[in-house]
């Protein structure tokens, strides 16, 4: 494999992950509100997961960004 073909493997990989943190961050939250989790056992990952989901779009971004760049070299 190419280093191109490696960093869009990546840049996929990590959009798929974004998903699925995505799914589970809101699925927690939706049991939290309907009352069958504790807010006090929870409050801090629903209050960090927004930073980690922006900082995986951004690797994301990142890693399509760079696969574009090496398309064009």
């Amino acid at each position: 494999m190419n280093l191109k073909s490696v960093t869009l493997v990546a840049a996929i990989t990590q959009l798929l992950v974004v998903f699925c943190n995505l799914a589970a961050c809101i699925r927690i939250l939706m049991e939290v509100v309907s009352g069958h989790m504790e807010w006090k056992y929870n409050w801090l990952y629903l209050l960090s997961e927004p930073f980690y989901l922006l900082a995986g779009i951004a690797l994301a971004v990142f890693l399509f960004t760079l696969f574009a760049k090496q398309g064009k070299n």
